[in-house]
């Protein structure tokens, strides 16, 4: 139903709380809590040993309009589009994430804060040339991104840089989404 480059409607979805993190890069490896567990052991490395880790939260803009409007297999096909956007963005060996609801959580090693700014337009771009066919109708898809860098002091856990991303991601949202937005700790 989808026009590109991204797997058809028909291939596996996302469930509401899933991981999409894996060694093939197309299946799931690890359950949510396990890719959860990684994410930790990472961000306490990059802590220990001073490199860079950013972390995302991203969500498609009007996914619940969709839902209702287009049906369950269209959010379905969005998030999976969005997930394999991100596959395709983002080098494997730099990426954990989960699905939590409708959105993503990324934790981002040796990413450098000068960097992030490029690798969310890129998916904000990405995003912005999918285009779904919804039978009577078809519907483009844009999304928000809260982004949260792990070199502020008050980065000490996993949970605090989870909690500003997705404030990152309300203010994307509230502003009318195809944005990102830094949010400071």
């Amino acid at each position: 139903m989808r026009r590109g480059s991204a797997p058809p409607v028909g291939s596996p979805s996302m469930t509401r709380d899933s991981a999409f993190t894996s060694a093939s890069g197309n299946g799931t490896l690890f359950s949510p809590e396990e890719v959860r567990g990684l994410m930790e052991v990472e961000f306490q490395r990059a802590r220990r040993y001073g490199f860079p880790v950013c972390c995302l939260a991203v969500r498609p803009d009007r996914i619940e309009e969709i839902a209702l409007f287009h049906g369950q297999e269209s959010r379905n096909a969005v998030l999976q589009a969005v997930v394999d956007i991100v596959r395709r963005t983002i080098r494997a060996g730099d990426l954990l994430g989960y699905a939590e609801q409708d959105r993503l959580i990324l934790l981002l090693p040796h990413l450098p804060k000068e960097s992030f700014g490029f690798l969310c337009e890129r998916i904000l771009k990405a995003a912005r040339s999918l285009e779904f066919d919804a039978g009577r109708s078809t519907h483009r898809t844009t999304l928000s991104i809260g982004v949260a860098h792990g070199d502020h002091p008050e980065a000490v856990a996993l949970e605090v840089m989870e909690r500003v991303a997705l404030g990152g991601l309300e203010v994307a949202e509230s502003a009318g989404g195809d944005r990102w937005i830094e949010s400071e700790l």
